[in-house]
């Protein structure tokens, strides 16, 4: 009874050993901050879905991509430097979507230059997201969208613009403004 009563007390401090509070930073630890950004189908219009980026304990992120209407292989994923009009290289390469899943979660730490990315910075970032077809057909996009100080928020302003008359000939050929009259 000895033994077993000295076998379970060992047992115990290994246990209580192994719970500290070293685990607070760990990659991949979610901290409860989330930011989630739509991406919109390009080439098929039945795919859509979300970008989810998560906040992690340390103050990296986790990027996690869910698109429905996906089909089978493997769909490339990137954010890339300004808005989605204006196009620009790679920031950060993500984990390639699965096409039975829809599905694709990568934890960012860095760029892809190696520097330092956290979450706060991800929220403020100037970027987009491409989902490609596949890595030989890169060129068609399957969902694409704006992120950071990109996204779209539902907020618009209307313009009123003036109709501007065209100088015309009396013969009805427009004139020719860059002369006389």
């Amino acid at each position: 009874m000895k033994k077993l009563l000295y076998l379970f007390t060992i047992a115990s401090a290994i246990v209580v050993t192994s719970c500290s509070d070293d685990d607070d930073n760990i990659p991949g630890e979610f901290n409860g901050e989330t930011k989630v950004y739509q991406l919109e189908s390009r080439s098929n219009g039945d795919i859509k879905g979300t970008a989810t980026v998560v906040e992690n304990a340390d103050g990296t992120a986790t990027l996690n991509l869910k698109l429905e209407g996906t089909s089978t292989g493997s769909h490339p994923a990137h954010i890339h430097a300004n808005s989605a009009a204006e196009s620009g290289d790679i920031i950060v390469d993500l984990t390639p979507v699965d096409g039975v899943t829809g599905e694709s979660t990568t934890i960012i730490s860095t760029r892809k230059d190696g520097t330092k990315i956290s979450f706060d910075q991800i929220l403020e970032l100037d970027g987009y997201i491409n989902v490609h077809q596949s890595s030989s057909d890169l060129g068609t996009l399957i969902a694409q969208g704006d992120i950071g100080v990109n996204e779209l928020v539902g907020e618009s302003k209307e313009y009123i613009l003036n109709s501007v008359v065209v100088p015309t000939r009396p013969n009805g050929r427009v004139a020719d403004i860059r002369g006389h009259l």
